[in-house]
């Protein structure tokens, strides 16, 4: 007897799983990653190289208490879709300071790029000369406000207090950091990057793990739990969805593969219907987009979708026997002549409607 096989006629990688919510219910999930290369000029096109999505989340050089690259795909599903960003950005010797944007349909996120300062003896922020070749800024909470001791950003700089202590490049945009000015006692940390689930900004969303908890509900999580937990985006990075089909995302003030223009792309519009065989009979559901990760410095782009259903009883897991996963729609990219292979083996032809064929029970 088989159970919980997966069939996956897409050329897209997937994972599957159950998870226990607040309230005791089981989900089984169904999780979906979509690699796309993304040219100067916005064509999208299906990458051959496909990574599976992500079970657990990746911290730069392996160390989970420092920069957290990625976050998990799998879990709950949560509100919205989050934006998330990788890039850099390079301030001119003459320019004081850059507006950064990342902008998609009617989400915009604003933050500045500041010039080099330090804290001087008297606690304002100095002027520093970047010098003939100034070094591209990473557009993560290293380059934002914060230290050892500031649990919002342990990663940050300027939170010391001391002499000759480099001031944040990365802040929002009404900052009152100015070169002569006094440095402010606490600036707000911000960031393009995901926020990692052990700060509190994110932790005060998981609930309330004390010893009532344990006595009452452990293992499942909390009656206070908040779905926007699952959230790797900060919530001006989430956008509250859906999405139009063939929305443009547009980056300004960073760098990317259009060099110092603005960079503009419609995101591609694939679409995943999910037919789930549960205890004798064909379930289908559509899979939800749920991240969308954005690589500016290789030109990449990763979108994740989730879909599944919620189980009577948890014993009914037993009697989930498979699930085909279909790319419903095909729209919004294109496919190389080198990977139509690799990509047409296992995509059926995007026009016809999935029909499961009934299996034995």
């Amino acid at each position: 007897m088989r159970m919980w096989q997966l069939s996956n006629f897409t050329p897209f990688p997937v994972i599957a799983g159950f998870e226990r919510d607040a309230q005791g219910h089981s989900h089984y999930l169904v999780t979906i990653s979509a690699s796309f290369r993304i040219d100067a000029a916005g064509r999208a096109w299906f990458d051959a190289d496909q990574p599976p999505p992500l079970q657990s989340p990746l911290f730069l050089g392996n160390d989970p208490e420092g920069l957290m690259i990625a976050d998990a795909d799998q879990g709950l599903p949560h509100p919205g879709i989050d934006i998330l960003l990788a890039a850099d950005a390079l301030l001119a010797p003459a320019e004081p300071r850059r507006r950064l944007s990342l902008r998609l349909a009617g989400m915009q996120r604003d933050l500045d790029l500041l010039a080099p300062m330090q804290r001087d003896r008297r606690g304002h922020a100095r002027l520093l000369d970047p010098g003939p070749a100034p070094a591209p800024v990473p557009l993560d909470w290293r380059s934002s406000w914060g230290g050892a001791g500031v649990a919002e950003n342990p990663l940050g700089t300027g939170a010391a207090g001391t002499e000759g202590e480099a001031l944040p490049r990365l802040t929002a945009t009404d900052a009152a950091l100015m070169p002569g000015q006094p440095v402010p006692p606490a600036l707000n940390p911000v960031s393009f990057s995901p926020l990692p689930r052990a700060w509190p900004q994110r932790a005060r969303l998981a609930g309330t793990f004390d010893t009532g908890w344990q006595r009452r509900k452990a293992p499942l999580l909390p009656d206070d739990y908040d779905p926007r937990f699952g959230h790797a985006a900060q919530p001006a990075q989430v956008h509250p969805g859906p999405l139009p089909d063939g929305a443009e995302v547009e980056l300004t003030g960073m760098q990317t593969p259009a060099g110092d223009a603005p960079w503009r792309f419609r995101l591609p519009a694939p679409a995943f219907r999910l037919a789930i065989f549960h205890m004798g009979g064909w379930t289908r559901r559509d899979a939800v987009l749920q991240r969308i990760v954005i690589d500016a410095r290789t030109g990449r782009l990763r979108m994740v979708w989730r879909g599944g259903f919620t189980l009577a009883r948890i014993a009914d897991d037993v009697r989930l026997r498979e699930t085909q996963i279909h790319l419903a729609r095909a729209q919004g990219y294109a496919v190389l002549a080198p990977d139509a292979a690799a990509y047409h083996r296992f995509a059926p032809d995007p026009t016809q409607s999935p029909q499961p064929q009934e299996m034995p029970v």
